[in-house]
């Protein structure tokens, strides 16, 4: 008797190709870690060791799944200041062998940052710094050559390397030396690569001599020439200070740099803006600028007017077209100390930046208190107070007033604040959130030295300064 027997299976049958999502997003700058994580909708065959394709090749330690899962993989260590392509690699399936859905994005990786005492410059008697959008400092510096005659360079930093290098522009024989400014800035091209731009601003007396017996020498009159270097802005000497801006014609690259004449900021010989005072130091800004003009000593009491604009595009990130008049004050001492005055120490005792939100710090030298440091808002943006213009705070209890003191934005600009000052540990870093309310300090002092100056590194607040042996050098906590 043949017996048959009918047995029913049911068989599932994966045929759903997975997806992947890639961490950083994509056209993301400046990534911090520098990684790259591939997250999968499902868990990947035993067989891929490797889901990602990267280019251009790294030499960064090989990748790994999450603990317990083949669900999560992620590829650490890749190289600074560097624009990559994540794409899915070859062969890469899940675990029915169905291939994963192609995908890609593009990256570039935050900048490196130098090792705590790096060496930037030598012999350095004054100096001013500058960071771009992506961290990366330009330094011009201030050397004596002799009793009479100073010498000025600048230095930037390379964002592979962290190392500084000369950029493009020094001036030598200069019989004094009464003001000095870094600036930094940039164009981001489409490739996510950034061409960066520098300038510098000196304001220096010069002594002419004869060439024959009997070899005498004259100094010449006070000669203020702002430069700016790089290969996205043409080589200019002006003979006032400038502002960075983006360019106004993206087709040409006109106008990435406005410049002042007298009481008149000047982008193109069409647009122009009448300014409240005669710029000798600026402050650009991500949203607005400032700017202040010499300080003026009278009948024992010095004064000097500071303004803060806007402009209808925010001129520093995109197109600027129109700039609008936001305060205009005056800061005033009964006391004035010897550098209110422009001598040949210079405006490196003066410092001011703007926050987002529209309040302003300013440092300045007193001689009854040794250091003042005022807080400009917006009217009524804080508290109402009476007549037009800005409202004026003295900050007589922040951790900053003492004999140097300088001011920066933090990270990507907005409201946080980077400062650093002398203490008797020695020079620190210090952040705030408040306007200059609440200091934090960041990291450790660093003992034995001076004219400590703070700045964006990378990703990371950094802070510069002078060591006994008067060389520059920079301290990332």
């Amino acid at each position: 008797m043949n017996n048959a027997v009918t047995r029913n299976a049911t068989f599932i049958v994966d045929r759903v190709a997975p997806t992947v999502v890639i961490s950083p997003a994509n056209n993301t700058r400046n990534v911090e870690p520098r990684q790259v994580t591939f997250t999968f909708s499902e868990e990947m065959a035993a067989s891929v060791s490797d889901p990602i394709a990267l280019t251009p090749a790294t030499a960064a330690p090989p990748g790994s799944w999450q603990s317990g899962s083949r669900l999560v993989f992620t590829r650490s260590g890749l190289e600074p200041y560097t624009v990559f392509t994540a794409a899915t690699g070859p062969n890469v399936v899940d675990r029915a062998g169905n291939p994963v859905v192609a995908a890609s994005n593009r990256f570039h990786t935050s900048a490196l940052a130098p090792l705590n005492g790096t060496l930037v410059a030598s012999n350095v008697w004054a100096y001013d710094v500058a960071s771009d959008p992506d961290g990366l400092p330009m330094v011009v510096t201030v050397q004596q050559v002799s009793s009479t005659n100073y010498s000025l360079a600048t230095a930037s930093m390379n964002g592979t390397t962290a190392q500084f290098s000369g950029w493009g522009f020094q001036r030598t024989s200069m019989y004094a030396v009464r003001g000095y400014q870094a600036f930094a800035w940039h164009s981001v091209n489409a490739d996510l690569t950034a061409t960066p731009i520098r300038g510098a601003w000196e304001d220096h007396q010069e002594q002419l001599c004869l060439p024959n017996p009997p070899y005498t020498c004259n100094t010449v009159g006070w000669v203020a020439r702002a430069h700016t270097i790089g290969s996205g802005a043409p080589v200019v000497e002006s003979s006032g200070s400038f502002l960075p801006t983006g360019p106004i014609n993206p087709a040409d690259g006109t106008g990435q740099v406005g410049f002042f004449n007298g009481q008149t900021y000047v982008r193109t010989p069409n647009i122009s803006h009448n300014l409240s005072l005669t710029p000798a130091r600026v402050a650009p800004g991500p949203v607005r600028w400032n700017v202040v003009d010499a300080p003026v000593v009278s009948a024992g009491a010095a004064s000097m007017g500071v303004a803060s604009y806007t402009c209808s595009s925010y001129g520093f990130r995109t197109v600027q077209y129109n700039c609008f008049p936001v305060w205009s004050i005056a800061i005033s001492d009964a006391s004035p100390s010897a550098s209110w005055v422009r001598t040949s120490t210079g405006l490196e005792n003066l410092s001011f930046v703007t926050a987002d939100n529209g309040c302003t710090l300013l440092s300045y030298p007193s001689a009854s208190s040794g250091r003042r440091i005022a807080r400009i808002d917006d009217n009524n943006s804080r508290v109402p107070c009476p007549g037009p213009g800005g409202c004026l705070y003295s900050l007589t209890t922040t951790s900053l007033t003492s004999p140097t003191a300088d001011f920066v934005l933090g990270r990507g600009g907005g409201n946080t604040l980077l400062g650093a000052g002398t203490t008797a540990s020695g020079v620190q870093l210090y952040r705030t959130e408040d306007c200059g309310g609440t200091w934090t300090p960041v990291g450790d002092a660093v003992p034995r030295a001076a004219q400590p100056k703070p700045a964006l590194i990378g990703t990371r607040p950094g802070l510069f300064y002078v060591d006994a042996a008067r060389a520059l050098r920079v301290h990332v906590p």
